[in-house]
């Protein structure tokens, strides 16, 4: 079974590792879709690690863990073409996401080839956006 994932992995942190160790049990082939700088960029604001670098270490975490899967990169803000070209089984999705905040175009694009989707595929250990948080207080805490 083919599962799929999606995310900037920016800054690559310990709830994306949990969320890909998780998701690869749920299948055979993992596919992990992160986005160019850009559209890191377009969706956060800011772009913290460079795509080749996000890529990389993807790629060795699949290395380590010996699971079948590749890395794609993509411009577009959802992974609903991956969905069509790929036609994952799985789409699991990070415990940030509910039904509530999913793009419709991915949900569209599951029913369309008959995939599932499943939602909170890893714990919520950590978020870029707490992290960023977090650097954000502790760099105007610090006098220099």
């Amino acid at each position: 079974m083919k599962v799929l994932i999606a995310g900037c992995f920016d800054p690559l942190h310990e709830g994306h590792l949990d969320h890909i160790l998780k998701a690869a049990k749920l299948g055979d082939y993992l596919i992990i879709a992160t986005h160019t700088d850009e559209c890191v960029k377009k969706i956060k604001g800011r772009c913290y690690t460079a795509e080749e670098f996000r890529v990389f270490m993807l790629e060795a975490i699949l290395d380590h863990i010996k699971q079948p899967g590749e890395v794609i990169v993509t411009d577009d803000e959802t992974v609903t073409a991956i969905i069509y070209e790929r036609k994952p089984n799985i789409l699991a999705k990070g415990g940030d996401r509910i039904p509530s905040n999913m793009p419709q175009s991915e949900i569209d694009a599951y029913k369309a080839v008959k995939c599932a989707i499943a939602y909170g595929v890893g714990d919520l250990l950590n978020s870029s956006s707490a992290i960023k948080a977090a650097l954000e207080v502790n760099n105007e805490s610090n006098d220099y």
